[in-house]
């Protein structure tokens, strides 16, 4: 396993000219102790939101919780621009949130958004 310092790991994907995005939760247990494992069932809810442009209200796309593996895939054809994703875990309340910048050459950035 890779060396885990934040709970939620994204990965996009160019698919033509759409995008796919996969989450990967971690949950640090018990909490402070720095081990960390990946979320189970239900443990995490992602919300996968459209920032859009500077003058436009964020659009909420989707909300799942994490598979048994504690990943979370939101596919389908997403075009290019500014996503975020905000992992919220269901019993402790805490959130992480990702800003994901996607490209027209196929790269994407993320950056984690302090809460």
């Amino acid at each position: 396993m890779p060396l885990v310092d934040v709970p939620l790991y994204v990965e996009a994907q160019a698919v033509g000219v759409a995008w796919e995005f996969k989450a990967r939760c971690y949950v640090e247990d018990p909490a402070g102790s720095m081990n960390w494992r990946r979320g189970t069932f239900g443990e995490v809810e992602v919300i996968f939101d459209l920032l859009g442009e500077w003058y436009q209200f964020t659009q909420e796309l989707e909300r799942k919780n994490c598979d048994a593996n504690g990943d979370v895939i939101f596919a389908g054809q997403h075009p290019g621009g500014g996503y975020a994703m905000t992992a919220k875990h269901n019993i402790s309340g805490e959130v992480q949130k990702v800003r994901i910048d996607c490209y027209e050459d196929g790269t994407y950035t993320t950056t984690i958004e302090i809460q």
